[in-house]
């Protein structure tokens, strides 16, 4: 089973925190990241994050060369066996997730498990859009 983990950009300081994503029904959105040494049932005292929603990105449940956890919205390099890469967008798409070049399925049209064993996450979409421009 894939592990259900979100990422969102703080609206405080601008820093990325991954967790369980909270709605609230003023329309906020946060990051639950933990719980705090008084245990689950106290609820005002968890590790929440309030986030800007535009940058709540979902975890593919898939890592990179570098083990590192690849989620939507993140810019990978995919490096092919000439030793070339280019830059690709994940993004989810078509029930699934994707990786898209210029903003258009390429080469490859799903992010699987081959993949992700030869890319690498070198930014993500709202931090470092400039890295897409090839």
């Amino acid at each position: 089973m894939r592990e259900i983990l979100f990422r969102g950009k703080r609206k405080d300081n601008g820093e990325w925190v991954e967790g369980d994503l909270l709605k609230y029904e003023t329309g906020e959105t946060a990051i639950l990241s933990g719980f705090s040494r008084y245990g689950f049932e106290a609820t005002e005292i968890c590790l929440r994050n309030k986030v800007i929603p535009e940058t709540v990105c979902q975890f593919t449940g898939l890592t990179d060369k570098n083990n590192k956890r690849i989620f939507e919205g993140d810019i990978v390099n995919f490096y092919n066996g000439d030793g070339e890469y280019s830059p690709y967008e994940v993004r989810w798409q078509n029930s699934g997730f994707s990786v898209l070049m210029n903003g258009k399925p390429n080469l490859f049209d799903e992010l699987d498990d081959f993949f992700s064993s030869r890319c690498e996450v070198i930014g993500n979409v709202f931090d470092n859009p400039e890295l897409l421009e090839v």
